[in-house]
């Protein structure tokens, strides 16, 4: 967004007036991660429109085109080979992790998730893990290593320097077997929840009447509800559900019962 939000080069626009348009070029792979993190509506709001994705042929061909290379006011790699999941949890959707997740080759996701994140943060381990220290270090020299050809980075901020926690399951053994009574574990265990690019389930709208619709919702970070709920144990969330829905009620009398 904070790509989206930089000004176009000089001139006015093709109106006639002083707002401008920007065209945002991108293929399948940027298209899922962009739709992952902001609806349309929000580009659309900083005067940013799309084309149809590129096909690997006019991919190709762009790269190609000396017309095309002259035309560009301004070039930026941008970090964001991670995919965002939570407002606080981000996934790299690499099925190798796992066997290579103690190997110097997978620090460059890491540090690319932080470069976004505008962050150098200390890596502190648990210190009942020996390979959490192994894999801290890495992810140390790793950002060492870039802010030491990148000068710019991390730029100035008001905020104080964050801690990039590096744990293993021996830090909290009870978790996986306590998890499955959260909201969130709950919810995709009764309800067929489809789990890919969006989290979305379907569910029957104006049930037995005559504009009866079978429609698919989507669970997003705008659900206010789930995100309050769905990490809270769900004894937690039954009482918290109870006294939000009175306050509801009382600040809505019309929907309280006669």
């Amino acid at each position: 967004m904070r790509c989206a939000k930089t000004p176009p080069p000089y001139g006015r626009g093709t109106n006639g007036g002083d707002v401008q348009w920007k065209v945002l070029v991108v293929d399948e792979t940027s298209r899922k991660l962009i739709d992952n993190a902001v609806s349309e509506d929000d580009i659309l709001n900083l005067n940013v429109t799309s084309k149809p994705d590129l096909d690997p042929q006019q991919r190709t061909r762009l790269e190609r085109s000396q017309m095309a290379q002259e035309q560009i006011a301004g070039f930026r790699v941008m970090s964001v080979d991670y995919f965002p999941r939570e407002s606080r949890l981000v996934t790299f959707r690499d099925p190798w992790s796992f066997p290579v997740l103690f190997h110097p080759g997978c620090n460059h996701l890491i540090r690319g998730h932080l470069e976004g994140l505008a962050q150098k943060p200390r890596a502190p381990t648990h210190e009942a893990s020996v390979m959490c220290s192994h894999l801290a270090r890495f992810i140390q020299n790793e950002l060492d290593q870039f802010a030491h050809f990148q000068k710019d980075f991390p730029p100035p901020s008001q905020r104080p320097r964050g801690v990039l926690m590096v744990v293993d399951r021996s830090m909290d053994v009870v978790a996986p077997l306590i998890h499955e009574f959260t909201y969130q574990s709950m919810v995709h265990d009764l309800l067929p929840i489809k789990d890919g690019d969006k989290v979305t389930y379907k569910t029957i709208i104006n049930e037995g009447s005559h504009n009866e619709e079978l429609k698919e919702m989507e669970i997003s970070e705008n659900d206010n509800v789930w995100v309050d709920y769905r990490h809270l144990h769900m004894k937690d969330v039954l009482g918290k559900l109870g006294e939000d829905f009175a306050k509801f009620r009382a600040a809505n009398p019309q929907f309280a019962e006669e």
